[in-house]
């Protein structure tokens, strides 16, 4: 992926294939996680299986590019990723889930993950985590961790209403962010992604903003349909 032709349109920021907004993002008052990192991971094993591989986007490919801010953006953000040349980058796309042998094409590997690491000039990196889905199914690490031990005892065997179905009961949004995934894309790059993290951009007259970073595909968005699905099933 080459991402040496950026320019700075009414706000978006071109990184090709892709146009990155900033979205305003209201930032809801942190709390002190109880789930450990290692129990997440543990989670993530209960809801997808054990594969020795990734815990989560387990299926992905790696590509590597450069990044040319435009001269604009950094009077909307005055930090040291646009305030010179190209920078190096590496790239990650994704399917979901833990199984690193699910098929491109199935409902079960949305949300596609885009995620990509900035290599500064002074030797530090920068990342932006993205996925195909506006939004995350809940509020916390916490509530997470309990919606994919859910999902993991949840088989079709286990008698209703399941523990995700008592879960998706009382989260409307995780059952949207379950329900209305869209198709597979025809390509990882004709998909748009939204950042899972807020950040916040200080811009040149010294006004912060919080934002979440939205990758556009300058080619439009395109998915498979139905038909094509199922004969690559």
């Amino acid at each position: 992926m080459k991402a040496s032709n950026c320019r700075l349109t009414d706000g978006r920021i071109l990184l090709a294939p892709f146009l990155v907004l900033g979205l305003a993002q209201t930032c809801a008052a942190g709390t002190t996680a109880k789930e450990s990192p290692a129990q997440l991971v543990d989670a993530l094993h209960t809801a997808f299986g054990t594969h020795s591989a990734r815990a989560v986007h387990a299926k992905g490919i790696m590509l590597e590019g450069s990044f040319t801010p435009a001269h604009e953006a950094r009077q909307i953000c005055r930090a040291s990723l646009f305030a010179g040349g190209s920078v190096p980058v590496t790239v990650r796309f994704s399917n979901f889930t833990g199984i690193p042998d699910i098929p491109d094409t199935v409902g079960n590997a949305n949300p596609r993950g885009f995620a990509i690491k900035f290599r500064l000039p002074n030797g530090t990196t920068s990342d932006i985590v993205t996925h195909s889905f506006n939004g995350f199914p809940t509020a916390t690490a916490d509530e997470f961790a309990v919606l994919l031990r859910a999902i993991g005892t949840s088989g079709p065997d286990v008698a209703k209403p399941t523990p995700l179905d008592l879960f998706l009961a009382s989260h409307p949004i995780a059952k949207t962010f379950l329900a209305t995934q869209k198709p597979a894309p025809v390509s990882y790059a004709t998909a748009a992604y939204f950042g899972v993290n807020s950040f916040t951009l200080t811009d040149a007259k010294g006004k912060s903003q919080a934002v979440r970073y939205r990758f556009v595909p300058a080619a439009g968005e395109h998915y498979l349909d139905p038909a094509t699905i199922a004969k690559s099933s």
